[in-house]
């Protein structure tokens, strides 16, 4: 089974209704916290918050197997390989480094 991106939010959004529920573990949540944002395509208005989702998703990311953790990863290579040429793009307008063919090769 492949995740893609509507899978992939359904499940954070999952978990973090999860964690909303389990509040009072200070380990996972501490209660003084709001929920984290999801931001929008993992932009985050503050950085606490950024901080705050990545904490949450660690911790659903190592109760997975590694064989989902595999799948999650082929789906993200998948992902990244249909849109390589305007990752490529980006990178080198926000680096104003390299050539995008050899960014493309690159990676």
């Amino acid at each position: 089974m492949e995740i893609n991106e509507k899978d992939l939010k359904l499940i954070i959004e999952s978990v973090l209704n999860k964690l909303e529920s389990t509040k009072s573990d200070k380990k996972i949540l501490d209660s003084s916290l709001e929920r984290p944002s999801l931001g929008q395509d993992g932009i985050f208005e503050e950085v606490d918050a950024a901080v705050d989702a990545a904490e949450v998703a660690h911790l659903e990311l190592v109760k997975l197997t590694l064989e989902k953790r595999r799948e999650i990863i082929r789906s993200m290579r998948k992902i990244i390989m249909s849109n390589l040429e305007e990752i490529s793009k980006l990178a080198v307008e926000e680096t104003t480094f390299g050539r995008v063919e050899d960014k493309i090769e690159k990676n």
